[in-house]
């Protein structure tokens, strides 16, 4: 019962984790297409490469 608590509890860790890090992706690509925008480009015409 214990392991089974233990891993339940790094399961939801490594969610917790993963969220945080797609909110700090949307963070830096939202700064991202402000400073597009301050150019006067919007983040509609603007394409993402992830790869």
């Amino acid at each position: 019962m214990q392991t089974m608590l233990q891993s339940c509890r790094a399961e939801q860790s490594r969610a917790e984790q993963s969220r945080a890090e797609q909110s700090r992706a949307e963070q830096s690509r939202a700064e991202q297409s402000r400073a597009w925008a301050d150019c006067g480009f919007f983040s509609d015409e603007i394409i993402y490469d992830d790869g």
